[in-house]
């Protein structure tokens, strides 16, 4: 009977301990998606910065060339 009893708290202990390193290695896939969520977005912010970053440099090289044909224009005009 005491035999048993002590079995069975090892199976028990046993079956706790197995449910513990489950849900250890769960939060720790989750931890490492969480992760790479974040280097994700991280890279899209960076790319959509250099996007924004190089549209403004398209944008001041077009007024610049359009100040410039403009300027040739008024002498040529004169």
């Amino acid at each position: 009977m005491q035999g048993r009893k002590a079995r069975l708290q090892e199976l028990l202990e046993e079956r706790q301990r197995k449910k513990d390193e489950q849900l250890a290695k769960e939060e720790a896939a989750q931890e490492r998606r969480r992760t790479k969520e974040a280097e994700r977005l991280a890279k899209v912010m960076e790319l959509d910065q250099r996007r924004r970053d190089q549209d403004v440099k398209v944008e001041q090289m077009l007024l610049e060339r359009e100040r410039a044909r403009e300027e040739a224009a008024k002498e040529k005009a004169k």
